[in-house]
């Protein structure tokens, strides 16, 4: 799914590049605490991090919209699980494209 932010491409050189990443959106750097540290229990396990995170090498931020917030908050993220940060401005990637593929798609209910 976090290929269209990037773009298929993209997202596959990033991937062949180095499959150990982890990758973060806008939305993902701002609610990192809630959806990835409470969400996987590491707040009240901290033991499980190299459980979950042990084979990963790097950490990419596929920035959608310049925040210097969401920017600080993905760095942060990088340095608490022990990750090479790298920073892309992707934009919103292939997801206008989809949205309007979706939307011009007619739906046929078969009862």
């Amino acid at each position: 799914m976090l290929s269209i932010f990037a773009g298929k491409r993209f997202f596959l050189h990033l991937a062949e590049e180095e499959p150990g990443t982890f990758y973060l959106t806008d939305f993902l750097s701002l609610h990192f605490e809630r959806l990835v540290l409470s969400g996987l229990g590491i707040d009240r396990h901290p033991e499980l991090l190299p459980l979950y995170f042990g084979n990963y090498k790097k950490l990419v931020y596929l920035t959608q919209v310049e925040d210097a917030r969401c920017l600080a908050k993905a760095r942060e993220a990088a340095r608490f699980l022990g990750l090479i940060f790298e920073q892309y401005r992707t934009g919103y990637g292939d997801l206008l494209n989809t949205l309007r593929k979706i939307a011009t798609r007619r739906v046929i209910c078969r009862s």
